[in-house]
């Protein structure tokens, strides 16, 4: 019985404090992998916010103004041909044409709408991406530090050091 208690007891202290004993040092390829992931993380917060967001910015402005260009030049067009498009002349253009440059200034208000809302949801909503890539660089400082607050500094002995000409 009391063989039985001592291996519980002994099976318990080594599954809660052997692991502490034992613990070992991170690795060195641990140490790189940990500030090679808290790199990445900054660059891609850098990347969003110096390049990413800009150029998506940049792009929805050049296609709202195309589409604003094409919507004009339609109705101009549009405003050409209303003087011919009665019932009495001879020269009528072609009601298909008409109808055409209908159809292309409807879907080209769309497309604007559509451009419009899509610009102001970037704008509106480039925190929450923000947010994100900083919390992961959060995340990857929290790592370095957890592995390294324990470590001893890395510092150079006279032995390790090359020898300065």
């Amino acid at each position: 019985m009391r063989l039985r208690l001592f291996t519980c007891v002994l099976t318990l202290f080594a599954a809660l404090a052997a692991p502490q004993l034992f613990a070992q040092e991170p690795s060195l390829q641990e140490r790189i992998a940990v500030r090679r992931d808290l790199a990445e993380a900054k660059m891609n917060l850098r990347y969003y916010w110096q390049v990413e967001y800009p150029r998506k910015c940049r792009e929805l402005d050049a296609a709202i103004a195309l589409t604003r260009a094409e919507i004009e030049s339609s109705r101009t067009l549009l405003r050409r041909f209303r003087p011919y498009n009665t019932r009495f002349t001879i020269d009528e253009p072609f009601p298909v044409t008409v109808r055409n440059l209908d159809m292309c200034i409807v879907t080209g208000e769309l497309r604007l709408n559509d451009l419009l809302a899509e610009r102001n949801a970037l704008i509106r909503f480039k925190s929450d991406q923000f947010r994100v890539l900083a919390w992961d660089v959060y995340e990857a400082r929290a790592r370095v530090a957890d592995l390294e607050a324990n470590m001893p500094p890395l510092t150079a002995t006279t032995e390790q050091l090359p020898a300065q000409q």
